[in-house]
């Protein structure tokens, strides 16, 4: 009777210790679980307001410390014409670091556009484009 009795005990314990570890990963996947209280930019911008760029974070930012969506996130911040290539870093408890590279300007491209140093052209917004960029007409 003993050695069934401490079966039984063994077999309870291993199911309140598989419930306890869902509803913990559970709790930790919502949303205002351990939510971000602040970005930090890595790398300083040229051609990108800092503060457009973190209010364009906070839009898109959906989840907490383990639940962040990075992907999202991620595309968002690329669709922005001067942004080359985006690293997001959590750090701990409520820090999000971002590393934005800009595109690197080399040539105007018509009126509106901008060639970059990797032959991608692209459209910011008038004002952004650097006066002193020599200009390519070309179809």
């Amino acid at each position: 009777m003993s050695r069934y009795f401490q079966q039984c005990f063994l077999i309870f314990l291993v199911l309140i210790f598989i419930a306890l570890s869902c509803w913990g990963w559970c709790y930790l996947q919502r949303p205002t679980t351990l939510p971000f209280h602040q970005t930090r930019f890595v790398y300083p911008t040229q051609h990108i307001d800092q503060q457009q760029l973190s209010q364009l974070v906070w839009r898109n930012l959906e989840g907490g410390f383990f639940s962040l969506n990075v992907d999202k996130l991620k595309e968002a911040l690329l669709r922005q014409p001067w942004v080359a290539r985006v690293s997001i870093r959590r750090e701990w408890p409520d820090t999000l670091a971002l590393s934005i590279e800009e595109k690197r300007p080399q040539a105007r491209w018509g009126k509106n556009g901008v060639l970059s140093t990797e032959g991608e052209v692209f459209y910011p917004s008038l004002e952004a484009i650097p006066a002193t960029l020599p200009t390519i007409m070309a179809p």
